[in-house]
């Protein structure tokens, strides 16, 4: 009588092993990817998150959330023109160089 490993092995080694060996890895990375959607709601990445409570930087950054709508979204636009930026660049909306 075979033992348990011996049969698994020749399952795993032989002609039809290949596909059950796909098989798996195929169902792992589905529910790994399943899985993987609900990592983002345990992040927490802003300077708040690490700094101690009691410091001046993180008192300021809780309170500048008074100031700022959570709609907008602060943008760097960089204009960029040969030899040098003109007058008329300097003027378009927004723009404080």
């Amino acid at each position: 009588m075979r033992s348990l490993l011996e049969r698994l092995t020749r399952a795993l080694v032989g002609r039809r092993g290949k596909y059950l060996v796909l098989a798996i890895w195929v169902v792992i990375l589905a529910a790994a990817w399943g899985l993987a959607g609900n990592l983002t709601g345990a992040e927490k990445n802003d300077a708040s998150a690490y700094l101690p409570g009691s410091a001046e930087s993180t008192k300021a950054l809780n309170r500048s959330g008074l100031f700022q709508s959570p709609n907008t979204f602060v943008a760097v636009v960089v204009f960029q023109r040969q030899p040098v930026l003109t007058s008329a660049d300097r003027t378009k909306p927004g723009c404080t160089a």
